[in-house]
């Protein structure tokens, strides 16, 4: 049904057929147009888990290099041969269909693994950011409530008083460079007896079988075969969960399907962004976010790309990793824009750019100034493509809209809807589609939008809603337009979201909860604004008014302690400003309106200061 009615918009638009048009982009879909009819017509239904589409699509290519670690090159048939060895690990482990198993690690070919894995049985690969505090850690564990943790050596630690909490029954902890270190079997069990004797009164303490990643993958390997473990396809098969928002204690765990990963990624490979066999990737995002997820890991594996996995996120050896590995596709933040656009290697150099077709951003705005600097490097130095930006998020995988070619790819715009991604600009006073060039809500719908927020009825309501077409439709809380070219562009935030300069979201009301919390603060409200020392996103400053007695004098080191010790740090305030008294709006609520004017940054100094605005209630 979305194939005809497509094909039959495209018609229209293009006067092979005659009828009237709406007058609403979201409806009428004019970014058809940017696509030829063969992509609209042979969209195919997958129909499969995304370890079965990733099998079938590479059965025949077993012998291509598909991911480089580190220098170790690994086969298509070395990836899915790891992948049933984890998935029969995991299997002996007691792991089941619609299990939780939580994924705390950074970008590893065995992180990888255990997204397949999980596919194979059923079950939900849960991926949380390994960087986290133990508090961040704890509220995603909260969500998920899993049985089985797959974590790094340096991030164990923190884990230790959640695993009695949680009741967790079987911890993994591996090295993120596991795989380059061979061991026989005689090491492997001499390694494990190791680490639970240097631990061994905590080992004693919990009910829960901690041991070596190694031990686990030598202990299940083998134990089943892929004909005895494999779940048969099922719609709506939930797979995986990462986390969107969350900065403190209250994250959101986007549950998806099969199917939403199987359709972004089929999308993503019938555009012009370079997702095709014989190509490379860069992939710079983790795959503990949407992005890196779906972009970074799941389109690529599907489309037999060769990728250069890079475990840490490290945006200053951007330049180094393009000279080196001359990838033809980037995957990466605003923030490694930033710092491609400043290169003076590459431009020295004169680095040949001309085999990369798209170099991709999402996460936040890009500057302009960037945005220019970073097209002028592509085009000085042989590549005929711009910056190819992204919208989107975590809900819908990652990218709602992309800019597939110049022509679609204004300056300061995020290009066109993907074909079979539905967009619309919504009026929620009036509860209808806007027209062309009318400022809006975002709303998302199609086969990409995730099953759900897990175990939060709340937040579903408030983001998933019924619109007049009978679809639900996901409410972003961003603003924007869509023209009668069908480009986009957002042009604003319903909430009070802050976005960092490479990407990272800050939740301020999470932040609020939580250092109101302080023994002298009496009120505290958040705002974002323009960060000193980049082109692109904001920070954090906080308005406090103080319990009697205290003054920022006085308590501003106590608190700036108490941020840092339970905030992520890119959530923790750039400074605090100490009020009389918070601006209120007519019905109560704090007026941030009134607040955000009240910073101001001395270009001389590079220091923020407070410039009291209006009268102050």
């Amino acid at each position: 049904e979305r194939i005809a009615r497509n094909l039959h918009l495209r018609k229209l638009l293009t006067g092979e057929l005659y009828g009237p048009l709406t007058g609403k982009p979201g409806i009428d879909k004019p970014w058809l147009l940017e696509f030829p009819e063969e992509t609209i017509k042979n969209f195919p239904f997958i129909g499969k888990t995304v370890f079965r589409y990733l099998y079938d699509n590479n059965i025949g290519h077993l012998d291509d290099v598909v991911i480089v670690f580190e220098g170790k090159e690994i086969t298509n048939r070395e990836f899915i041969e790891s992948i049933i060895d984890t998935a029969s690990a995991l299997k002996k482990m007691g792991v089941k269909e619609g299990d939780f198993v939580s994924v705390c690690l950074p970008n590893t070919p065995e992180s990888a693994c255990f997204l397949y894995a999980c596919s194979i049985l059923g079950a939900v690969a849960d991926f949380i950011d390994p960087i986290a505090s133990e508090e961040g850690l704890k509220s995603y564990l909260d969500i998920s409530n899993p049985k089985y943790l797959i974590t790094m050596d340096m991030a164990y630690d923190k884990f230790k008083n959640l695993i009695k909490e949680k009741g967790i029954t079987d911890v993994i902890v591996t090295s993120p460079v596991e795989s380059l270190i061979p061991s026989d079997d005689e090491r492997i069990e001499e390694d494990n007896l190791a680490f639970q004797a240097r631990d061994c009164e905590y080992m004693e303490s919990t009910s829960a079988n901690i041991r070596t990643f190694k031990k686990f993958m030598k202990d299940g390997r083998g134990a089943y075969t892929l004909e005895e473990m494999e779940v048969p396809y099922e719609p709506l098969r939930p797979v995986s969960v990462v986390h969107s928002g969350g900065t403190t204690g209250t994250p959101k765990g986007v549950l998806m399907s099969n199917d939403n990963l199987n359709s972004f990624a089929t999308q993503i490979m019938n555009t012009t962004l370079g997702y095709k066999r014989d190509n490379t990737l860069l992939s710079l995002m983790p795959e503990f976010v949407g992005y890196g997820l779906s972009l970074g890991l799941h389109v690529a594996r599907v489309a037999g790309m060769k990728t250069y996995m890079i475990p840490k996120y490290i945006p200053e050896e951007i330049d180094e990793l393009i000279a080196k590995f001359k990838p033809n596709v980037v995957t990466g933040s605003p923030a490694h824009l930033e710092l491609f656009a400043e290169s003076e290697m590459l431009r020295n150099e004169k680095v040949d750019l001309s085999g990369l077709d798209s170099f991709i951003v999402g996460g936040s705005a890009i500057h302009p100034k960037v945005e220019n600097k970073g097209n002028g490097l592509l085009f000085e130095n042989g590549s005929s493509n711009k910056v190819k930006k992204g919208y989107g998020f975590t809900e819908n995988n990652c990218a709602v809209t992309m800019c597939i070619n110049n022509e679609v790819n204004e300056l300061g715009g995020c290009g066109v809807p993907l074909p079979f991604t539905e967009v619309t600009i919504y009026d929620n006073k009036n509860q209808r589609d806007c027209g062309y060039d009318e400022e809006g809500e975002v709303c998302v719908t199609g086969p990409d939008l995730m099953l759900e927020y897990l175990n939060n009825l709340e937040e579903n309501k408030l983001a998933l809603r019924v619109h007049s077409d009978g679809k639900v439709w996901f409410h972003s809380g961003d603003l924007g337009v869509i023209n009668k070219r069908g480009l986009f562009k957002c042009t604003g935030r319903i909430k009070d979201l802050i976005i960092r300069y490479n990407g990272q979201k800050v939740y301020p009301d999470d932040v609020e909860k939580l250092l109101s919390a302080h023994v002298d603060v009496k009120y505290i409200s958040l705002v974002g604004t323009q960060d000193k020392d980049h082109f692109n996103g904001e920070v954090p400053i906080a308005f406090v008014v103080f319990n009697e007695g205290a003054t920022l004098e006085t308590s501003k080191s106590s608190l700036k302690d108490f941020a840092e010790e339970k905030l992520v740090s890119y959530a923790v305030p750039e400074e605090y400003f100490q009020i009389e008294a918070m601006p209120k709006t007519k019905t109560g609520k704090v007026d941030k309106k009134v607040l955000r004017p009240m910073v101001t940054l001395d270009e001389e100094t590079k220091t923020y200061k407070m410039v009291p605005v209006g009268k102050k209630n």
